[in-house]
């Protein structure tokens, strides 16, 4: 070997292949051990504790592909060589000395079935392979030693760059890495983070263990490769103990990586809030994550909505609650438990006096789960939310509840559509809200008609401190939306009002916009599905014109025609936080449009503009695309089932070519072709419009 820098450099940089080639193989090796150690935690269960706890080879940091870090790339960076070896030679230690540990639980095991030999001959096979790579392993710790001590004989003075300056420009890097990425302590891996064949463990690792991080979240569609990249990251999180907070949105978890995270949990010594949503666990995975976590009385939030758990996994989820100290939030929304699911929670919550929030809408729980939660309803002095959305309880069941929340006078938040709830069972509920001071959010719907609505509108009147008020296709017409303003003129900060489907007509618009004329507080007003007309559409624009927090605007399917749309569009001039306006099957036209447009062209924040099922044509829809050129935060634009030809889809289209935001584009049922506008065009938006391209 030439002493001269470039050839020394050379050999350092193969080196350091070699080196980053033993620390996948030591990954690998991990990876393998890992799977005995399942194997072997299911030997214990089955030997009903004749297994003593097996002790886990603890991941070691390396500094991973020296390339992808600043100040790293050093010609002849021998401390950083020697820093893996020294690290690699650790782990071989670590791991010869698991495999005899394993070989110990194993020749303690005395069973003459079938079974356990057959259980012990795999264990004798794996035990094999561990040493075959623990011996590979030394024979390339071996190799590595002899070329970095000839690296070391050649290397010019004062070049190298020593191993706690490798550490302060990697612990530097990290630091600004989570403190661009962290929230409120949580660390959110986003898709750069999974970028096919590009996820480093090593640096994963690094991230998670980070003294600033105390959450992770993960969303399923950051995920490139599935098997690898959530592999990669449940990995990373065995390695560390210190996580409080873990969200996993969308995340296969199909088997053996739920196992995996079942592991990486129970390492988690202070583990406070677990998230797992709309991942299909189902209840056979709900059971092994409750082996892992048998041990952990520190959970204080649980949510696992969306996940296809029925009455075992919520059985079982009550037991895990059950040894909980300070548990106080549980979201099982979308899980079909029953009420056999709802009686096993109702043992694990019968004495947790700080739950503060419980989710259980669609869950199927019915009157009999009612009458196991509502005992403990009434002992929840601090419960604040309560979403019981669709569960099909009827009367008999909101009766039960209504009994159960005349005890407890702290809810905040209250959730109790589409469960057949009549006139009768409106009238249990309200006596008992009567004493609910501090509800601010209520939600009703099914057929409690204007009687239903008259009853519930004297409580309302003597609480005052409603905010969010939902009361959509529950049958009310005039009479009720009279009687509903009475109420409304007491409540000072109301910031949702929500009458969708409904049968108010001009009448009852009247009054309530005179009830609404003193308050200046709605974000959101929705009176899609009543038939207000013109008139009723001038009323609206009447009190609109004062709201200028209004967010969301819903007047689909009232007919207010042109002359509405008028009125409309002026008073949305003083408006400049709209993000949603919804004007669907309105009969609006050109020259309602046309008008409309002017007032969208000054809404900095629209998010969502609907006018399905109009009457528009080119002329509405060259006026809306001038408007919305410029407001690049448009999301949804739905305007199917109108009369646009092609000028005005065209003109619509180019408005869109600067927008990143657009998800939903509707101009489906219209009076042009798809496959007639220009290539550009086409090859743009053309995922628009799949469905009304002719078959190739």
């Amino acid at each position: 070997m030439e002493d001269n820098p470039r050839n020394i450099g050379e050999e350092i940089a193969v080196l350091k292949e070699k080196a980053r080639a033993l620390e996948r193989n030591r990954l690998q090796f991990q990876e393998d051990q890992k799977n005995l150690n399942l194997e072997l935690e299911q030997l214990e269960i089955y030997t009903k504790g004749r297994l003593d706890e097996m002790t886990k080879g603890g991941g070691t940091w390396t500094s991973g592909d020296a390339q992808r870090y600043p100040g790293l790339a050093d010609p002849a960076n021998s401390s950083f060589i020697a820093e893996i070896e020294e690290l690699s030679q650790n782990e071989l230690m670590t791991l010869q000395t698991q495999v005899t540990r394993i070989q110990q639980i194993k020749s303690d095991l005395r069973d003459p079935t079938q079974e356990w030999g057959t259980k012990i001959e795999v264990l004798e096979d794996l035990v094999a392979s561990l040493k075959q790579k623990v011996q590979k392993l030394d024979r390339e710790i071996l190799v590595l030693r002899r070329e970095r001590d000839e690296i070391r004989k050649n290397a010019p003075n004062g070049e190298r760059l020593e191993t706690d300056d490798v550490m302060t420009i990697l612990s530097k890097e990290i630091s600004e890495f989570v403190s661009h990425r962290i929230e409120n302590g949580v660390l959110s891996l986003g898709e750069d983070d999974f970028q096919r064949n590009n996820v480093d463990p090593i640096f994963l690792q690094a991230l998670i263990g980070h003294r600033l991080v105390e959450g992770i979240k993960m969303h399923g569609a950051h995920v490139v490769d599935v098997e690898n990249d959530i592999t990669t990251f449940i990995n990373a999180l065995d390695q560390v103990t210190h996580v409080k907070k873990i969200e996993l949105i969308d995340v296969d978890l199909k088997q053996p990586r739920i196992r995996f995270l079942a592991r990486a949990l129970q390492n988690q010594e202070s583990l406070q809030e677990l998230c797992i949503s709309n991942s299909n666990l189902g209840d056979e995975a709900i059971c092994v994550l409750a082996t892992s976590l048998k041990e952990t009385t520190t959970l204080e939030k649980i949510w696992l909505d969306g996940n296809n758990i029925r009455t075992l996994g919520a059985q079982v989820l009550g037991g895990i609650i059950d040894k909980q100290a300070n548990f106080y939030s549980l979201n099982l929304n979308g899980n079909r438990i029953d009420h056999g699911g709802a009686q096993g929670l109702a043992e694990g919550l019968h004495d947790k006096i700080s739950l503060k929030e419980l989710f259980l809408n669609d869950c199927h729980i019915q009157a009999v789960g009612m009458e196991a939660l509502s005992p403990i309803l009434r002992c929840q002095p601090n419960l604040e939310a309560l979403y019981l959305k669709n569960n099909s309880f009827g009367d008999k069941g909101v009766s039960l509840l209504s009994k159960a929340l005349s005890y407890n006078s702290n809810i905040h938040r209250l959730v109790l559509t589409k469960n057949r709830i009549s006139e009768v069972g409106i009238k249990k509920l309200a006596d008992s809200l009567v004493k609910h001071e501090h509800l601010q959010q209520l939600y009703l719907s099914d057929d409690i008609r204007d009687e239903g609505i008259e009853i519930l509108a004297e409580a309302l009147k003597q609480l005052k401190t409603i905010r969010k008020l939902v009361l959509d296709r529950t049958m009310m017409t005039d009479k009720g939306a009279m009687a509903l303003a009475g109420a409304l003129q007491l409540q000072e900060e109301i910031t949702l009002l929500s009458l969708v489907s409904n049968s108010i007509r001009v009448e009852g618009i009247k009054a309530l916009v005179e009830a609404l004329q003193n308050i200046n507080t709605l974000e959101t007003l929705r009176l899609n599905g009543n038939d207000i007309g013109e008139e009723g559409g001038v009323l609206i624009a009447s009190v609109i014109i004062s709201q200028t927090n209004l967010r969301q605007l819903g007047l689909a399917e009232t007919y207010i025609k042109d002359a509405g749309a008028a009125e409309l569009a002026n008073a949305l001039q003083n408006i400049h936080k709209l993000e949603a306006l919804a004007l669907s099957q309105t009969n609006i036209s050109d020259e309602g449009l046309q008008v409309l447009a002017e007032a969208i062209s000054h809404q900095e924040n629209i998010q969502q503009l609907l006018f399905k099922d109009n009457c528009i044509q080119d002329q509405g829809a060259l006026a809306l695309a001038e408007a919305i050129k410029e407001r690049t935060n448009l999301q949804v634009l739905d305007l199917d089932n109108n009369n646009i030809a092609l000028d005005g889809a065209t003109a619509l289209l180019k408005a869109l070519q600067d927008n990143d935001m657009i998800q939903e584009l509707c101009l489906e049922g219209n009076a042009f072709n798809p496959d007639h506008l220009n290539d550009d065009l086409l090859a743009e938006f053309g995922e628009f419009f799949q469905q009304d391209l002719p078959d190739q």
